[in-house]
């Protein structure tokens, strides 16, 4: 179609010295001279059309074209552009866009204006930005991991497949990058798979910096979206923490109930489900007496597993994902917060500094361990059941508090726990997209 108005295509000798030239930047260099033409007096010469030539070489040179792999599927038009340079501004790339200088279209003779930044591209999509927009000097290659930090990331994975991965977090190391963070899981996994360029980790889901155990990360796009779709169900991952509380817990068994933040009085069963709502209040959560307008809904499972001299050993099940949602059940909720918690009022309880000179340490570690992680594969409809090795420091509290767990211990997820309603499945889910 776009070459109705004329009998011949004739290319200039710039076009013919070039052998580099690929197929798709001479036909977009090819539709911007017909539209030079047409908009003209409508005659073809050799003239004009190497004078168009000319001009489309500039034109084209300054554009570059960006198609949609099948792993991009059904992804914002800006995320995508983002994904070739993560720090592109949101603003500039809104300033373009009214400019008319991004646009989307099924082949190169269509491009046009896409309807916003929101707008969801498709898998094999053809995308023109301006060439100045990915300079090679704006995003830094992934660093080289030493033989030291390589095996360290090997160290950590607990389970792997073509999809997935499972790793055991040490604590003290963040999840993702942020101000004064120096080193984190989401880096090391890009540097490690650097030389596979069909694997793009992505975090399902985060752990505090504190915690430690599995975490679940995508290898790529589509396998971290049905992943975080199975998350947002509610009933499929089933997690278990296991945390060390200050304080003796036999209080909970004998049913004194507890007055916290004005909420009615709680009976504490060895078993049982707090439902609590929380918000954001500066750097904290706080947990509120009742619903309001920006608070989110917790539902929190937990189970009694031991006590000892002057902590209590504790299993968390969480069905929703909150923002240190444990933490602040155990230290709102049950008075008691999890050991090594200087946020949420956990210093000088158990003498930490005469505990933190017998594990060695400087200060004692936050003792939150993601234990066990249960789902049914998205891909495989295999049932994985992943458990990671509790770390020595809180090996050593059990033992100097006199809490004794055996193999035996029943730490199951609780069968009458209670959930949220399920969403959507994910069938559904995508056929509304």
């Amino acid at each position: 179609r776009m070459f109705r108005s004329v009998k011949r295509v004739r290319l200039s000798p710039n076009f013919a010295q070039n052998e580099k030239q690929s197929v798709d930047r001479f036909i977009l260099r090819r539709s911007y001279c017909m539209e030079t033409n047409t908009e003209g007096n409508g005659t073809s010469s050799t003239q004009s059309t190497t004078d168009a030539e000319t001009r489309s070489q500039k034109h084209s040179d300054d554009r570059r074209i960006l198609r949609v792999s099948p792993d991009c599927d059904n992804m914002r038009l800006d995320r995508f552009i983002r994904t070739h340079d993560p720090s592109i501004p949101q603003a500039l790339l809104e300033n373009l866009f009214r400019k008319h200088k991004i646009l989307v279209g099924t082949d190169l003779m269509q491009l046009t204006k896409p309807p916003a930044l929101k707008h969801k591209v498709v898998a094999d999509d053809i995308i023109t930005i301006p060439q100045s927009l990915l300079s090679p000097t704006t995003r830094a290659p992934p660093r080289i991991l030493s033989a030291e930090d390589r095996q360290r990331v090997r160290d950590m994975i607990l389970h792997e497949d073509d999809h997935l991965l499972i790793l055991n977090k040490p604590s003290g190391l963040a999840c993702q990058g942020g101000t004064g963070v120096r080193e984190h899981v989401d880096q090391m996994l890009i540097s490690y798979f650097r030389d596979d360029p069909k694997i793009q980790p992505r975090l399902i889901h985060r752990l505090d910096k504190e915690a430690s155990g599995c975490l679940l990360v995508g290898k790529n796009r589509q396998s971290t979206i049905r992943m975080q779709h199975l998350f947002t169900q509610h009933t499929v991952v089933k997690k278990t923490y296991w945390a060390v509380l200050s304080g003796n817990a036999q209080w909970y068994r004998q049913g004194t109930g507890i007055n916290h933040v004005g909420i009615h009085k709680v009976k504490f069963d060895p078993v049982g489900t707090i439902r609590v709502s929380m918000t954001r209040n500066d750097d904290k959560v706080v947990a509120l007496p009742a619903a309001q307008k920006d608070s989110k809904l917790t539902i929190t499972n937990y189970r009694i597993l031991n006590n000892g001299r002057a902590a209590s050993l504790l299993a968390f099940y969480p069905v929703t994902g909150r923002t240190h949602q444990l933490r602040v059940v155990s230290a709102s909720i049950f008075k008691r917060s999890i050991l090594g918690d200087s946020k949420y009022e956990g210093k000088d309880l158990l003498h930490e500094q005469n505990l933190a000179e017998s594990l060695e340490m400087e200060d004692v570690p936050l003792h939150l361990h993601s234990k066990r992680i249960e789902f049914k594969h998205p891909f495989t409809q295999q049932e994985i059941c992943v458990l990671a090795p509790i770390p020595k420091y809180f090996l050593e509290t059990m033992k100097s508090n006199g809490i004794e767990v055996s193999r035996k211990v029943d730490d199951s997820y609780p069968e009458t726990s209670q959930i949220l309603q399920p969403r959507r499945t994910y069938e559904n889910y995508r056929a509304q997209k």
